[in-house]
């Protein structure tokens, strides 16, 4: 470990004097792990991608140090996923907080993609397909019974499928 490494340590851990009651300060906590990833990222050939799902349940210091290393220019060969529940992030979350600031920051390596549910008709097909039925007009009366209970959420139509299957009903 170099001397300036070790200095660094040891600034950090002085940070607020929280060192002394076991826990490390928030500024550590973002100085580090910022350094673990940048260690890690620089010795690879292709981009670490990190995916964080469900940002719409992260707690406060969660969301802190997910702005500070999304803002953080520093931060080379790293591409993070986000993924959040549209439906439960209004203007006055965090999280639209966080993105706001990231993009006003470094909005030209932002890119957001919306994920909607799918139609009736490509459930239908998709269930024909599970099943292995060739035709869709044979399982109309199954995706009648799916579909408004998924929404089209691809995930909760497989799991229905799943429990379906489980319980011997297909």
């Amino acid at each position: 470990v170099s001397s300036s490494r070790l200095q660094r340590k040891e600034s950090i851990s002085n940070i607020e004097g929280r060192e002394e009651k076991g826990e490390p300060s928030m500024n550590a906590v973002k100085e580090s792990t910022s350094e673990l990833l940048n260690m890690v990222s620089s010795s690879l050939q292709r981009p670490l991608v990190l995916f964080l799902d469900d940002l719409q349940w992260a707690d406060g210091p969660s969301m802190e140090l997910l702005l500070f290393l999304l803002a953080n220019a520093q931060m080379k060969n790293l591409l993070f996923i986000c993924a959040y529940r549209s439906n439960e992030v209004g203007v006055d979350h965090p999280f639209a907080d966080i993105m706001t600031k990231v993009t006003e920051s470094r909005g030209e390596f932002v890119a957001k993609v919306d994920l909607f549910s799918l139609s009736q008709e490509a459930i239908s097909q998709f269930i024909a397909d599970c099943i292995g039925m060739e035709e869709v007009d044979s399982v109309k009366e199954l995706v009648e019974v799916i579909y408004p209970k998924t929404m089209g959420n691809i995930f909760c139509v497989m799991q229905a499928i799943e429990e379906l299957v489980r319980k011997n009903a297909l």
